[in-house]
C-alpha cells in the first residue's frame, strides 16, 4: 500500500525491522482528510499498528510517549500528517527506536537510505521482544 504524502508517496516498508505487513485499512477522518491503519506482525507474533491521519492538537515533531497501561503508544507530527505507533507489551526502548526509525521513514525530505535500513534493524537488537 502506499500512503500519498503521508509517507512521501513511498511504501512503508519495515522489513529491516523484521516487521510484515498484515493488514490495511482506510477510512475517511472524523476531523477531515483521511485515515490510515497499517498492522504489522513480528517473527514472534508482536503486533504493531501504525496510524496515519490528521494530526490532532497538541502533537510535537519528535515522538512523543503516549503510553496506557500495557499499550506502547508513540506519536507525532510532521508537516502533512499525524502519526502513531501502537504496540502491546514491546519494551519502552525497542519502540522508541521504531518510532524514530519510522519517523526518519516517512518524512517526505528523507531519502531512504543506508542508514535508515540501519536504524531499522537495530531495532531488533534493542530491548526485549513483545510479551505476547
Amino acid at each position: 500500500m502506499t500512503i500519498d504524502a503521508a509517507a512521501a508517496a513511498r511504501p512503508l516498508d519495515l522489513s529491516d525491522a523484521q516487521l510484515k505487513l498484515v493488514y490495511v485499512a482506510q477510512m475517511p477522518s472524523s476531523i477531515g482528510g483521511e485515515t490510515a491503519f497499517l498492522g504489522y506482525r513480528g517473527p514472534h507474533g508482536c503486533m504493531v499498528g501504525f496510524w496515519i491521519g490528521t494530526p490532532p492538537a497538541g502533537l510535537e515533531s519528535a515522538p512523543k510517549s503516549l503510553d496506557a497501561g500495557d499499550f506502547r503508544v508513540r506519536a507525532w507530527r510532521d508537516r502533512v500528517a499525524g502519526y502513531a505507533l501502537i504496540a502491546k507489551g514491546m519494551d519502552p526502548t525497542r519502540i522508541d527506536r521504531l518510532a524514530e526509525a519510522v519517523a526518519r521513514l516517512v518524512d517526505p525530505g528523507q531519502i531512504v537510505d543506508d542508514g535508515i535500513r540501519t536504524a531499522l534493524r537495530n531495532v531488533t537488537r534493542t530491548g526485549t521482544a513483545c510479551r505476547v
